[in-house]
């Protein structure tokens, strides 16, 4: 196997991981950003 094809299925691991990475940090924005509006909705209902 020549170095060739072996850094080029490393960097399409590294690209895939830093997707995986990218996804998760998309649902933690999203969840936050629901949270966050849940909880300026209630505010709002009560106040």
């Amino acid at each position: 196997m020549n170095p060739t094809t072996r850094s080029r299925s490393d960097r399409r691991s590294h690209a895939a991981a830093s997707l995986m990475l990218l996804g998760a940090g998309e649902r933690l924005a999203i969840s936050v950003l629901l949270s966050g509006a849940a909880f300026l909705g209630v505010a709002w209902a009560l106040a």
